[in-house]
Formats: C-alpha cells, sequence, structure tokens
C-alpha cells in the first residue's frame, strides 16, 4: 500500500503516449487542447488605434497652449491616416480609427465646443502626447506565443485564437475512453428495478468529470462479476487511451477485475492509503494504454476521478491547468481516520475572506446523497492541524 504523493510520484513519472493530432475550424475548437503554439498574425493592436470619438492633433509644444483649431477633415475607422497637420489644424476622428504616427493626442468629442468648422477645447480637456491613443504593439508583439500548446481552449481564448488568423488550428482529439461498469447487482437506469438491484450511478459522474475538463469520446458497457465475460473483454486493445473499470478491485472472492489486471497487465501500484477509495488500481496494458480500477462505492469512483483520472488525463495531453481551484480554510473541526489521507466534501462559505469551507462528511463511501449541497472536496493529510492549515480544494 502507497501514500498519496507516492501515487502522484508514479503518475508524475509514468511515461506516457501522445494523443494523436487533428485540424479543425475556429469555430470547433472550444474545449479542446491545442497542440501548437499559436502567435499573432501581426502586432496588437496593429497601429496606434484611436480610443474615444474626438479630435485627433499633433500636440507639440509649439501648439501647447492652443485652444482653437481648425478641423482639416473627418476621418472613420478603416480609412487611411492623416500624414501632416499644421499646428492649428485637427482631424475629427472616430474610435478604432489609425490614428497613424503623426497624430499623437485625442481629444473627447465632449472636451471640444464646434463652432464654424472650428473645435475649441474646453478647460479640462488636458491634452497630452499619447492621450487615448492605444499603442501598436502594447498588448503584444507578433513574435509573443499568445496560446501555448497544452493550453485547453476556453471562452476566453477564443479571441486571441482568432487573432492568428489560421484557417485551422492543430488540436489533440479527444481521448478514446472505455468504461467498464460491473457487479451482479448493477442495473442500467433504463432497466426494471428488483429489490436485489441498484441502479448504475457512478458511471456518470464520472464520465461527466471528464468531459467537464476534456474532450472524449467515452464507451460504456456492464458486466458481470462473471470470470468468462470478464476474460473475454480485450483490455490490450489500442483502440482505447484509457480503460476504466468501476468495481472488483477489493480482495473479495467476487473481485475479479483485480485478478483479471494482475494477471494481464503491468500494475503500477494497487490500494493508496486513504479514504475513500484505498482499493484503487492503476496499471498499463501491452500497448502503453492506461488502465484504472475504481473502487465500486460511487463517492470512491467520484473522488478517484477526480483526484487521479483527471491528472493523468491532464498529463497526456501536457496540459498545464490546475484542477485545483484554490485553497481553503476548515470553519470547524471534523472527525478524520488516523493513517490515512482524507478527501471531504465541503460547502464554501459565501463572502468569506479568508474562503472557509464547511466539512459535510458522508455516512459511508457508498452515501452520494450527502455532497448535494457541496461545491467540492479538499484533501487532509495524516497530522494535519485541521484549524490552522489550507488544503488544497477540487471544484466538483
Amino acid at each position: 500500500m502507497i501514500t498519496v504523493s507516492e501515487a502522484d510520484a508514479i503518475i508524475s513519472g509514468s511515461e506516457i503516449f501522445t494523443p494523436n493530432i487533428i485540424s479543425l475550424p475556429l469555430e470547433e475548437c472550444l474545449g479542446f487542447i491545442l497542440a501548437e503554439d499559436i502567435f499573432p498574425e501581426r502586432d496588437l493592436p496593429p497601429f496606434n488605434r484611436v480610443m474615444m470619438d474626438g479630435f485627433g492633433i499633433h500636440f507639440s509644444d509649439i501648439n501647447s497652449s492652443r485652444t482653437k483649431f481648425n478641423i482639416k477633415y473627418r476621418q472613420f475607422a478603416g480609412d487611411s491616416p492623416v500624414i501632416s497637420l499644421g499646428e492649428d489644424e485637427c482631424v475629427e476622428i472616430m474610435t478604432g480609427s489609425n490614428a497613424g504616427d503623426y497624430i499623437n493626442c485625442i481629444i473627447p468629442v465632449e472636451r471640444m465646443t464646434i463652432r464654424e468648422n472650428k473645435a475649441y477645447l474646453s478647460t479640462d480637456s488636458n491634452p497630452e502626447v499619447g492621450k487615448f491613443i492605444h499603442l501598436r504593439g502594447s498588448d503584444t508583439r507578433k513574435d509573443r506565443v499568445l496560446l501555448s500548446k497544452g493550453q485547453c481552449l476556453d471562452v476566453n481564448h477564443m479571441m486571441a485564437l482568432a487573432s492568428s488568423g489560421k484557417k485551422e488550428i492543430k488540436v489533440f482529439s479527444p481521448l478514446r475512453i472505455k468504461l467498464i461498469v460491473t457487479g451482479d447487482e448493477i442495473i442500467k437506469n433504463t432497466e426494471n428495478l428488483s429489490s436485489e438491484t441498484i441502479r448504475s450511478t457512478s458511471e456518470f459522474a464520472i464520465s461527466d468529470a471528464i468531459r467537464k475538463y476534456f474532450k472524449a469520446n467515452i464507451e460504456t458497457i456492464y458486466l458481470k462479476d462473471d470470470r468468462e465475460q470478464l476474460q473475454n473483454l480485450d483490455i490490450q486493445s489500442s483502440n482505447f487511451d484509457i480503460y476504466i473499470f468501476t468495481g472488483g478491485v477489493s480482495m473479495g472472492k467476487a473481485d475479479l477485475v483485480q485478478q483479471l489486471i494482475n494477471e494481464n497487465c503491468e500494475v503500477l501500484f494497487h490500494k493508496i492509503k486513504q479514504k475513500p477509495g484505498l482499493p484503487l488500481l492503476l496499471a498499463k496494458n501491452s500497448t502503453g494504454k492506461f488502465i484504472f480500477g475504481l473502487p465500486g462505492n460511487p463517492m470512491s469512483s467520484l473522488i478517484c476521478t477526480y483526484r487521479y483520472v483527471l491528472k493523468m488525463i491532464a498529463r497526456i495531453y501536457s496540459q498545464d491547468r490546475t484542477l485545483r481551484s484554490f485553497k481553503v480554510n476548515l470553519s470547524q473541526s471534523t472527525l478524520v481516520p488516523n493513517n490515512l489521507t482524507y478527501f471531504l466534501p465541503v460547502k464554501i462559505i459565501p463572502d468569506s475572506n479568508l474562503k472557509l469551507a464547511a466539512p459535510r462528511s458522508t455516512n459511508t463511501s457508498g452515501d452520494y446523497i450527502s455532497i448535494i449541497d457541496t461545491d467540492g472536496f479538499i484533501e487532509i493529510n495524516p497530522d494535519d492541524d485541521l484549524l490552522k492549515k489550507q488544503f488544497n480544494f477540487w471544484y466538483w
């Protein structure tokens, strides 16, 4: 049995495969992982951009005290910039226009009075060099990386991505995941219940947790605790990038999954000093693809998915986004198991400057009802001071 930190080290040190790379049009890239660095098409902004509707002048010591300017002409966004002005001349200019290299000051329209094609400065105009001009390249330069390989493309990245001018974006293809739900008592949620059966619940938490953070094609199958059924399952195929079992990884007579994996794969670890999720198993098949054996209890499988499966997927994608959001303090002490790392569901207390988290203990690792009103979970290590230490927090 290993510790949580030892399990992390094994995941971080495992040799991984490289996902396939595909090209997608910009409008289809949301949620995918970049497989290339993205550069802007040109400096941003690409010219000295006017920030306000107003009047453009070439401000200098000569006209610094001038309060009246002749309006030479009107310039709209998209027009070519002026290349010269007299010291007593200005250009009526619109937001988004190219100020060019000559106009170096914008006076907002509300600080000017127009009479007989002349613009008069108000007393609060205060013209200065660079006023209301967004300088070329001040956001970024053409040779600077905008978005790095491994970045998960979210809404806030799409404008920067569009500025690259690329018609096709290279991204990693969605992982192909096979989810195998095991157990004689487990039935699909479309089947009729009997007094001895329960509906499959963990599969939805596992699938949705993965899809929340990563694009993935997930195929789900159901198997009984039957040796022949399991042996007929091909877990050596390269058709899937990750295999995820739920159930069958403990030490009972019906826990056949761990026997199947032990006999056919390289086991990287089995059992971690943690609660819930102690029987967690990680292995690799002959094609170098990863196999997770998650405990069958819903809370165990959910926690292990967030804590380990998502970590492995992030590493496969060379993705640098952390799944942790921030650190929190516990609002009150709570009972924790001895000598085990404890994953405790919590509710974040609103309007708390200290980011306090209220503990929400579950009855057992099969109790998924107790987490309905929680925001995520924290990780408590043995010997942690519950009321003094800040804990890593994971959002659901």
